[in-house]
């Protein structure tokens, strides 16, 4: 079985979300059937609800979505 690994970043990209998920899942079907797919998911320190929409999406497909939120660190 085959693995492909999708990482996907966002920043401010709350409305689009949904939309980009269905059509990664729409396009599995593409792909050989014992592909198996991994999407991870960064939200890049985004202020709107990207996480959240990210979160959303992520309790549809828990077996193939990861989410990552990274937090900027300050330097002194």
């Amino acid at each position: 079985m085959s693995k492909l690994s999708i990482i996907i970043p966002c920043y401010y990209n709350e409305g689009n979300i949904s939309v980009t998920g269905k059509e990664l899942i729409k396009n599995e079907q593409l792909f050989p059937k014992k592909t198996d797919f991994e999407y991870i998911f960064v939200d890049d320190g985004s202020k709107d609800k990207t996480f959240d929409e990210l979160v959303k999406f992520q309790s549809k497909y828990t077996a193939k979505v990861k989410v990552i939120k990274l937090a900027k660190k300050e330097l002194i």
